[in-house]
């Protein structure tokens, strides 16, 4: 599904960019309630919302920008679009939907509506681990590393870099029969498309550093 453009009053019905919890606001024809608060960096906010109607969980990522910067915040949805196609793996994190709302002389808002992965980060697992003295098991680790390369595998196929591959953009969830465990690769906010060439020298290395840096969105 392509990104939908719109112009108007931002996610929550006004014009002030603020968010009401438990309070339903109409987004991509459905009616949603903002539950809470998942994480923030950058210029983006990314929160639980509820369907009323069918009581399905989303995440909603939220970034406000500047209009200058605008399209480095929708290159997300369409690299988003991109990693979802030609027959993805599970480990791709699923957008549902996405829309553009652009105010006169206000910032603009992205907001991509995904999956929902409720079992947190692969960096939450660590620090869990290490709040409890305990090693994560080896068959755990070999799990999750073939998570991360699969997902990383279809992306490359297409000729699609992440660019910003870390525990806090691994999200846990279940199969949908619920007897495995699957990572999903999320946050394509600093993604690019190839071809691509080797990187020659240390300058360079930190020129694309740079370039990372600012163009991340989260």
């Amino acid at each position: 599904m392509g990104a939908e453009q719109s112009s108007g009053r931002g996610a929550t019905g006004t014009n002030n960019h603020a968010i009401n919890f438990n309070s339903p606001v109409q987004l991509f024809n459905r009616t949603l309630i903002f539950r809470k608060l998942l994480g923030e960096g950058g210029f983006a906010h990314v929160y639980l919302v509820e369907d009323t109607q069918s009581r399905e969980q989303f995440a909603l990522k939220r970034v406000v920008t500047p209009i200058e910067r605008l399209p480095t915040a929708k290159r997300e949805i369409e690299m988003m679009h991109l990693a979802a196609s030609n027959n993805p793996p599970p480990q791709i994190l699923r957008l549902h939907q996405a829309t553009v709302l652009e105010t006169p002389h206000r910032p603009a808002e992205v907001l991509m509506l995904t999956e929902y992965c409720s079992g947190g980060t692969l960096f939450d697992c660590l620090q869990e681990a290490e709040r409890r003295h305990a090693m994560l098991p080896a068959s755990f680790i070999s799990h999750s590393l073939q998570q991360i390369a699969a997902a990383l595998a279809h992306c490359h196929s297409l000729q699609l870099a992440h660019r910003d591959v870390k525990l806090t953009n691994m999200y846990r969830t279940r199969s949908p029969d619920g007897q495995r465990i699957w990572w999903k690769l999320g946050d394509f906010g600093s993604a690019i498309t190839g071809p691509f060439s080797p990187v020659a020298s240390v300058s360079a290395a930190s020129r694309m550093e740079e370039q990372l840096q600012a163009e991340t969105t989260m």
